[in-house]
């Protein structure tokens, strides 16, 4: 227990009047793991990120990117706060491409579990390319 006590002690100690939102295991300097807590200040409400390291336990600094060096940067922070609603509808498109082709072979009697053949792709290839070009419209492709 000593060694998750001391991800919330750290944070605590550095910030006696912060609130601690989370404590997430991270890999802030591949392939070295660690912990990353996040603290707002209450006074300030600005949140500052506390690295730990998980083998030594010791505080890591937490340093930006800049031109020559990677720093410690989060792929979450990176994401548009609108892209994860634009990925997850993408996905939903796609996924109802997928069920219509699985659809359209079941109408037409074609095993989607069976080794394909080429008499089952002239069976669905209307219908597929039909698909296709709905779902590539709606998304946005090229």
């Amino acid at each position: 227990m000593r060694y998750l006590g001391y991800f919330v002690t750290s944070p605590k100690n550095e910030y006696p009047e912060g609130e601690i939102k989370s404590t997430q295991m991270v890999v802030y300097d591949y392939p070295i793991v660690g912990a990353m807590t996040i603290v707002k200040d209450k006074t300030t409400g600005v949140e500052h990120r506390i690295f730990v390291d998980a083998y030594t336990l010791e505080k890591v600094e937490d340093k930006p990117a800049t031109e020559t060096e990677p720093g410690i940067w989060s792929i979450y922070e990176q994401r548009l706060k609108n892209g994860i609603d634009n990925n997850l509808r993408h996905w939903q498109k796609s996924d109802e491409l997928a069920k219509s082709i699985e659809q359209a072979a079941v109408n037409k009697g074609v095993s989607i579990n069976a080794a394909v053949t080429e008499e089952n792709i002239k069976k669905l290839s209307a219908d597929i390319t039909k698909s296709r070009t709905d779902v590539e419209v709606d998304l946005g492709a090229t």
